[in-house]
């Protein structure tokens, strides 16, 4: 059950999905339908007799023990949920406040309510919150940074007007040393991304009129993969003309890796294409992307002599000439990012290649990429395959 699972963005918006499907598929626990009758209700009115205690003690002793009975008081708990207004949700999140619980099982609760509100009135929610944001958990933050892409779907004058009131009133304002601010980046981030399929033009006046060296970061929360093509056409733009020229690299080969995470690696070259991509935003994008496709292939156990061929193929067509140092790093990060890729699987690999083609290009890349991240003594035994003596040198002193 979602509603309790710590989140990152993607899992935030899983949360609303993951609950939805429980309550469409559990029976009828016997709970009775709440007051609806018009006007503000009272707190006492508004949850009736929900015990947000006893769910708070059920969903302890499930995270504990995974209980029957604490799942079936969690499922009471979700149903009720569905069935409450905006009112009586903002008055449970008012009595949740007030009740004498463990600061993890208030902000578990906190969650599960709060998805139900951002679901049905993602404005109220973003409304309960003003003035409090920047001091809430950062998992709340996720949901209210859902709150407002889901209200800027709707309404995006009104939730812009909103974030520049709450920016104008310094409620997003960072106390780091940095002048960052996490949440301040997630709703921007969320807004942006709106905007980027239906106003672009709007999106880099957004992006303006945030500092240069935070704009990279924002457009980089936006899930790339999820953008219809058209739409990761617009980003690119914004890209290239909104963050600095010495981050744009970085901003391409986050496209690519998010492409390929979002199952749409055979997309990249099309995308590239599309936007006409220069051979420095090419490589960017293609070294990541090569580096998560082999990753992928190692936690499903498919790294073999062909699957390595193809993608070898695919990099020599994006970045000409950066076959074998792509795939000696991709190879080391494979490696070690614990999926069923083994060091010696990989080192076998490495010799193959150095043996079939001649060149120590893709063994030293191995090792470079291998020795960032591990002991360089791990690999000693493929540093004494260097052929060219002097680059063995430069690993053996």
């Amino acid at each position: 059950m979602g509603g309790w699972m710590v989140m990152d963005r993607r899992e935030a918006h899983a949360l609303q999905t993951s609950s939805a499907a429980i309550r469409a598929g559990i029976s009828d626990w016997g709970t009775q339908p709440t007051d609806r009758s018009v006007g503000k209700p009272s707190v006492e009115r508004a949850i009736g007799d929900l015990d947000l205690g006893q769910v708070a003690e059920s969903l302890s002793k499930l995270q504990k023990t995974g209980g029957l009975s604490e799942m079936e008081e969690l499922m009471r708990f979700e149903q009720r949920l569905s069935r409450m207004s905006r009112s009586e949700l903002l008055a449970a999140l008012d009595a949740l406040a007030g009740l004498n619980l463990s600061p993890e099982a208030r902000l578990e609760l906190e969650k599960m309510i709060l998805a139900q509100l951002v679901s049905l009135d993602p404005a109220a929610a973003l409304r309960r919150y003003a003035g409090k944001i920047q001091g809430a958990p950062s998992e709340i933050g996720l949901q209210l940074a859902d709150a407002m892409r889901d209200w800027a779907k709707s309404d995006l004058a009104g939730a812009t007007a909103w974030l520049d009131q709450q920016l104008a009133s310094g409620n997003l304002e960072s106390k780091s040393l940095d002048g960052r601010s996490e949440i301040r980046t997630q709703f921007e981030a969320a807004l942006v991304e709106v905007l980027v399929g239906s106003d672009s033009v709007a999106a880099g006046r957004r992006l303006e009129s945030l500092p240069e060296d935070q704009r990279r970061e924002i457009l980089q929360q936006i899930p790339f993969a999820d953008l219809s093509s058209e739409e990761q056409k617009a980003y690119a733009e914004l890209v290239r003309k909104w963050v600095p020229a010495a981050e744009q690299p970085g901003s391409f080969a986050d496209m690519g890796g998010k492409m390929v995470e979002g199952n749409a690696f055979p997309q990249v070259a099309e995308f590239l294409d599309s936007v006409q991509a220069t051979p420095t935003e090419r490589y960017a994008a293609a070294k990541q992307g090569a580096e998560s496709q082999m990753d992928a292939l190692s936690r499903a156990g498919t790294v073999t002599k062909e699957s390595v061929d193809s993608l070898r193929d695919w990099v020599a067509q994006q970045a000409p000439g950066q076959a074998d140092l792509i795939t000696g790093k991709s190879l080391a990060e494979a490696s070690q990012n614990g999926g069923k890729l083994s060091a010696d699987d990989a080192a076998n690999l490495v010799i193959q290649y150095q043996q079939r083609s001649g060149n120590d290009d893709l063994l030293v890349a191995f090792i470079q990429g291998y020795a960032a991240r591990s002991n360089l003594q791990a690999v000693q035994a493929l540093v004494l395959k260097i052929k060219d003596p002097q680059v063995r040198a430069t690993y053996t002193r």
